[in-house]
């Protein structure tokens, strides 16, 4: 596993809404998509394609979990620094356990976003669920820094 793992789980679920407290939340707005086109997505974001959503998704996603992954990466440096690890020795003991805990966080965060989605989503799916994921790693992102801190 290397540090970029945190966006890693995100193609696995197909489907997008906001948040829980939103059950009135409208389909993403043609300004989401034509930024989201614009951010590198191509015409991705505009397509209702399977395959065009994903690949908006992922696009999104990088946007989106660029704090994610930073945040995690400076906390498994420190975890190795606290632990006296050089670069050749073998990952401590914090490291392995934090790679478990972000794995399982990853697959509550893709699993959170689709059960908010149920029944909800819309073909052009990918920004909306890039907003709920982005969301839930932003808060992860912080957590992860105050532990660094701490």
């Amino acid at each position: 596993a290397t540090p970029t793992e945190p966006a890693a789980t995100a193609t696995e679920t197909p489907a997008a809404e906001p948040p829980a407290g939103d059950p009135a939340a409208p389909a993403p707005s043609d300004t989401l998509v034509r930024g989201a086109s614009a951010a590198g997505g191509g015409g991705a974001c505009a397509s209702p394609t399977s395959a065009a959503q994903r690949a908006c998704l992922l696009t999104l996603l990088e946007r989106e979990d660029a704090q994610l992954t930073s945040s995690y990466a400076a906390l498994i440096v420190e975890l190795r620094r606290r632990a006296g690890a050089g670069d050749g020795g073998g990952e401590p003991e914090a490291v392995q356990a934090l790679r478990r805990e972000q794995r399982a966080w990853l697959a509550e965060r893709d699993a959170t976003c689709a059960r908010q989605s149920r029944g909800r989503e819309g073909e052009l799916w990918a920004p909306v669920r890039a907003r709920c994921l982005g969301a839930l790693g932003v808060a992860r992102a912080a957590e992860l820094d105050a532990r660094r801190r701490g």
